[in-house]
């Protein structure tokens, strides 16, 4: 089954959250830096989504673009690649100064976090 992304492309309704053999293989195998990683990810992910919709609400565009960069880094880590397109373009719309399609976008991206912490707690904690 295929459904539309935040970002209007397709996405697999199947699509896994994270890759993680690809993230173990960029780290060289290390289960505990992982583990590390996916600490930072709880702590600093779900206070990035709030700053990024404070930044909309605010209007601070420049700001809320690097918020949702730090988000598309902090889900590269894991080859979370649907948080990683939704946070990419939330990134574009907030350059853009797209109110209306970040506003959007950001509920999508909170949705995509929760998703990608979820996953983190299954198979890496």
């Amino acid at each position: 089954m295929t459904q539309s992304s935040a970002d209007g492309s397709p996405s697999r309704a199947d699509e896994p959250v994270l890759n993680l053999v690809l993230a173990r293989r960029r780290l060289g195998g290390d289960e505990q830096l992982l583990k590390d990683l996916a600490a930072f990810f709880f702590d600093d992910a779900p206070v990035l989504v709030d700053e990024l919709r404070s930044d909309l609400t605010s209007g601070k565009f420049e700001e809320a673009a690097r918020a949702a960069h730090s988000l598309r880094g902090l889900a590269a880590n894991f080859d979370a690649s649907s948080a990683m397109r939704v946070a990419q373009a939330a990134e574009d719309a907030a350059r853009a100064g797209d109110r209306e399609g970040l506003s959007r976008l950001v509920e999508s991206l909170s949705v995509e976090i929760t998703r990608v912490i979820a996953s983190l707690k299954r198979e890496v904690i």
